[in-house]
């Protein structure tokens, strides 16, 4: 199968997971009865759920609407991984249980107001940009050699290309992010003076 000149597919993600145990490329997900291509898929998926739950500027609003509905309730998209409510509204102590906001400090799910959070959302693979999906898949193709091949030299070799796609991957975060001291209070407030 011929590389293209795209960001890194699902296909391409698992085959590079077929190729740690020196297994023939797949042209296409929808295999059936092949156990290998079960097991990577079902590994793909679940290491995008792991590294997309820490909340990466990708996959995270800010001040996202936390809406009531006519109950009185915050029910969030099936898709959400973590919430983090504003601190102006840490009165309600907010939660997510399940797929709905928990009032710790009344112990219900009801909210006299709509709130405002940052949430990080599980996001499909199409959606992500490529320094994630390369380390995902990397990240996924080890957990994937080491579960059905266990090789030493292998395993160390693919745990430093691990280590490099995070690094791409945080270095990607931390320019979406724009971070700068000067933006920050406590520095701006040195500055000033």
């Amino acid at each position: 199968m011929l590389g293209t000149y795209t960001s890194l597919s699902e296909l391409e993600a698992v085959n590079i997971m077929l190729s740690t145990i020196s297994v023939a490329p797949v042209s296409t997900l929808a295999v059936s009865g092949d156990l290998n291509v079960s097991v990577a898929k079902e590994i793909l998926y679940g290491t995008a759920r792991e590294v997309q739950t820490y909340g990466y500027y990708f996959n995270t609003d800010a001040k996202y609407p936390l809406s009531r509905d006519v109950e009185g309730e915050i029910k969030l998209p099936k898709n959400t991984l973590f919430v983090s409510v504003d601190r102006d509204f840490w009165k309600y102590d907010a939660t997510l249980r399940g797929y709905r906001l928990y009032n710790r400090s009344e112990q219900t799910y009801k909210f006299d107001k709509n709130l405002t959070g940052s949430v990080t959302f599980f996001l499909e693979w199409n959606e992500l940009p490529q320094p994630a999906k390369q380390y995902m898949a990397i990240k996924a193709a080890r957990k994937y050699q080491l579960r059905m091949l266990p090789d030493e030299y292998t395993s160390k070799y693919s745990q430093q290309e691990e280590l490099e796609a995070k690094a791409q991957l945080e270095d990607y975060d931390a320019m979406e992010r724009q971070y700068n001291l000067a933006d920050q209070n406590v520095v701006f407030d040195i500055l000033a003076r």
